[in-house]
């Protein structure tokens, strides 16, 4: 069952987080930043529940620029590794898909690491176009 995101699932995506993503960020911290994001009407966050645990999740984020039309950006997607390959991911990508084309975006852009090869085929298997290399840099503060 895929179903948006509520406060309670915060403990089940920070596993998933560290697990799937390796992004160890503590339970704590993204309850608070998965509180202030669902008060926010620029993210769409999205879960993937079997029998009533949560087993992964799908986040985007509303990209706006001045050279296209809106889009939404993939910030995450993780499945529990004991399900990936069962569809839940792709379950979660066409939610994610459903979602966006009713709100009036028009399409999902998606960053994926050089060396994700497996998520690149997963990526291409939904019909998802490949546009040339970047370099991804980051500004720290």
């Amino acid at each position: 069952m895929i179903r948006k995101v509520k406060l309670r699932d915060a403990a089940a995506i920070q596993r998933l987080n560290a697990e799937c993503l390796g992004y160890d960020f503590d339970r704590e911290a993204t309850e608070a930043q998965l509180k202030r994001l669902l008060e926010s009407d620029q993210h769409l966050i999205l879960v993937a529940e079997k029998a009533g645990q949560v087993i992964g999740y799908a986040h985007a984020a509303s990209y706006d620029c001045l050279y296209f039309p809106t889009l939404l950006n993939l910030l995450a997607l993780a499945v529990a590794q004991d399900f990936q390959g069962q569809g839940h991911g792709r379950a979660l990508m066409q939610a994610l898909r459903e979602e966006a084309k009713v709100a009036g975006y028009t399409g999902i852009r998606i960053n994926s690491g050089i060396s994700r090869s497996a998520a690149h085929e997963f990526y291409r298997s939904l019909g998802c176009s490949e546009k040339a290399d970047q370099k991804r840099f980051y500004w720290k503060f």
